[in-house]
């Protein structure tokens, strides 16, 4: 008997779906313009250039543990930057054995002024949690003046997810809860957006329409005044709207790498059981089905579970 199944890829024991994975590696890059991942360490400078791997590469007397630049990986090369007592903490805090950045409420920020993020349609995924009950905070703001879009909490004290486009406030139907992990998705198509939180809809509006944006503000947002109080593990940027298989999948990503739940339905096999031959004969695997309620993809993958008890097993 010969046992197959559909190929489902497992990272920290979540299946990443579609793609055959040999690693952790991101699987979605086209069109992405900003990769800020705290869990690699390589990425994390101090003010004297020592990165937060090795204590060298500058100064070479060691990481301070704070943060003075965040390499961005990403080609569009947009690291973002702090200077003085303005810089968030690493190695203090950590999600699932990965290192993440602390920010204060205070002070800390990062940011990158001249970075164009073009045209009305992005995508952006942040791993974030907020510590503080009170006042209104920024997790990452793009853009500045009349051209800004982003994600706060707590707006008006309502204790929501809020999605700040141009002056106008959109916030969500949940609260969130302080000392939560959350993974939070932004899809802008057109005056189209949507804004889910670990992988269900919280915000959805059709008449926000993006323009470019420059500059680029993580933990606060660009007037300087929303400082988070909280720790920031990922920040994925695309410069076009991600369909609904290729966000599932960078959220499948994030979720394995830092330890969180997300709503996921593993696919299934049906039609075929295999086969029992004799020793002269040959035996044929058809008619393999697969069914994803998460995906609706027909080029689904199939790996061998089982090998035949005699003889040999080949493509035709």
């Amino acid at each position: 008997m010969i046992g197959v199944r559909p190929e489902k890829k497992k990272l920290g024991g979540m299946p990443l779906e579609k793609r055959l994975m040999l690693d952790a590696s991101l699987p979605v890059l086209t069109g992405q313009v900003l990769w800020l991942d705290a869990a690699d360490a390589t990425t994390i400078f101090d003010a004297d250039g020592d990165d937060a791997a090795t204590g060298t590469g500058g100064g070479n007397d060691g990481f301070s543990g704070s943060v003075a630049r965040w390499q961005d990986k990403s080609v569009s090369g947009f690291d973002v930057t702090s200077g003085g007592g303005a810089q968030p903490s690493y190695g203090v805090d950590t999600k699932n054995g990965n290192n993440v950045l602390t920010f204060d409420g205070t002070t800390d920020r990062l940011s990158n002024a001249g970075a164009v993020i073009s045209g009305s349609a992005y995508t952006a995924f942040i791993v974030y949690e907020r510590d503080s009950p009170t006042a209104r905070e920024a997790a990452f703001e793009l853009g500045g003046g009349g051209s800004r879009n982003g994600l706060f909490l707590n707006n008006s004290g309502t204790d929501k997810y809020n999605y700040y486009l141009n002056g106008s406030f959109y916030n969500s139907s949940a609260s969130y809860t302080v000392g939560n992990y959350n993974l939070v998705s932004i899809t802008q198509a057109g005056t189209i957006v949507l804004v889910d939180v670990n992988n269900v809809n919280q915000i959805f509006a059709s008449t926000a329409t993006r323009t470019t944006t420059t500059g680029i503000y993580i933990g606060d947002d660009s007037t300087s005044g929303d400082f988070l109080q909280g720790k920031i593990a990922e920040v994925i940027i695309y410069d076009r709207a991600l369909n609904s298989f290729e966000e599932h999948d960078v959220e499948n990503y994030l979720a394995s790498k830092w330890g969180m739940t997300i709503p996921n339905t593993d696919a299934t096999l049906s039609t075929n059981a295999g086969s029992t031959v004799d020793e002269l004969s040959n035996g044929n695997i058809t008619n393999l089905v697969a069914t994803d309620a998460d995906n609706s993809d027909t080029m689904l993958c199939y790996t061998i579970t089982s090998n035949p008890t005699y003889g040999y097993l080949y493509n035709s």
